[in-house]
């Protein structure tokens, strides 16, 4: 009943509080009636029951000491529906967790209406792009997406608890890789496609306050000015910005090194010569690695081919497209390679690195390049 005018259906009236219980009720019914089984919207309501996660709460908690943090929640008027003591007591308790408490019933606006994303930046006081957003509902994901968040669907709590924690504390771990899924953004394949034509590489560095600016200056005369029109180029560009902004917070840092490219040429098994490295394959297949149990490093050390370096090629992994992948490099960093399809096909890869990254490439080669006196 409820996939059907999601917008302006009666739940999504009483949500808003455009319509009070009677009229909640009536409206409901003959929803539902039009659907073969005419059902009371207040026996609905009656079945209405939350229960509260403490591992979830934890992590609230956990997570408000370091960041902003702030609950969006499609709800009702209190005063439209009976509630126990105790349950308006948890939901107080639940809001207090939060250094901000979002409101469909109050403000007139309900997810996935993208004002209701931007009415909580604006009241939070941040930009799209610096924002994590959890949500059970994918529905509720894209429109945020779309402006530029980086988006966890939360299936269960164990599962969201792992992505935030992927996120928050890499820097402070010591696992080599951590990869946080995410779902392809809808048109994108077409875009790709079209972009894909002539190769680029493009670098430059991106401060996290102007993330979003800094990368439509870098990208302005590599994008043709046909596909910079498109509805897509926006919520791409956003969501570069969305993982840069992201990577900076990871290296504490206030800019990072940014480069974006079609073609990879890096066949054998290596490790990066940086502390840390984030990438998104946005087309074509993401980088392939090696689980620690399965890279013969002796082998790598001595100069070895592919097929040594590899104890089990049943388990070599492969980044998903679209998934930010961030990991480590030095001495026992990942093992990795671009796969063969990329080699032989152009692709579209972002790659971060540290801030100084590029300064540091630069000078070398200037230093090469200077006669010696």
């Amino acid at each position: 009943v409820n996939s059907i005018n999601p917008n302006v259906n009666a739940w999504a009236q009483f949500e808003k509080n455009q319509i009070n219980l009677e009229q909640f009720d009536q409206l409901f019914s003959l929803e539902s009636e039009k659907l073969g089984y005419k059902i009371a919207g207040k026996k609905i309501i009656q079945l209405l029951n939350g229960c509260i996660r403490p591992q979830m709460v934890s992590l609230v908690k956990r997570c408000k000491k370091k960041y902003i943090t702030a609950c969006l929640t499609n709800n009702i008027k209190p005063s439209s529906v009976a509630s126990s003591n105790s349950e308006t007591d948890n939901h107080k308790k639940i809001h207090q967790v939060f250094h901000h408490v979002i409101e469909s019933s109050k403000i007139g606006v309900r997810k996935p209406e993208p004002a209701f994303y931007q009415y909580a930046c604006n009241e939070v006081g941040v930009k799209p792009t610096s924002v994590i957003f959890l949500d059970d509902l994918g529905i509720n994901l894209k429109p945020a997406r779309a402006m530029g968040m980086i988006t966890i669907k939360v299936k269960n709590a164990e599962q969201a608890i792992k992505d935030i924690e992927k996120l928050s504390e890499f820097s402070n771990q010591e696992s080599q890789l951590i990869e946080l899924e995410r779902q392809k953004i809808y048109d994108a394949d077409s875009f790709f496609q079209d972009i894909l034509d002539e190769p680029f590489r493009v670098i430059g560095k991106v401060y996290k306050k102007d993330s979003n600016e800094d990368i439509q200056e870098i990208l302005k005369d590599i994008i043709p000015l046909n596909s910079q029109a498109k509805a897509f180029y926006k919520t791409w560009v956003s969501d570069m910005a969305g993982v840069c902004e992201i990577f900076c917070d990871t290296l504490k840092s206030e800019s990072i090194s940014f480069c974006l490219g079609t073609e990879r040429g890096c066949s054998r098994y290596h490790i990066d010569n940086v502390p840390m490295r984030l990438l998104v394959t946005y087309s074509g297949q993401g980088t392939e690695w090696l689980p620690n149990e399965i890279a013969n490093r002796i082998a790598f050390e001595e100069g070895l081919p592919n097929e040594k370096i590899v104890r089990d090629c049943s388990k070599i992994q492969h980044i998903n497209t679209w998934n930010i992948a961030i990991f480590r490099g030095g001495s026992s960093g990942l093992l990795h390679r671009t796969p063969d399809s990329a080699l032989k096909n152009p692709s579209i890869l972002m790659r971060l690195d540290h801030e100084t990254f590029w300064d540091n490439i630069l000078q070398q080669q200037q230093n090469i390049l200077t006669p010696q006196i």
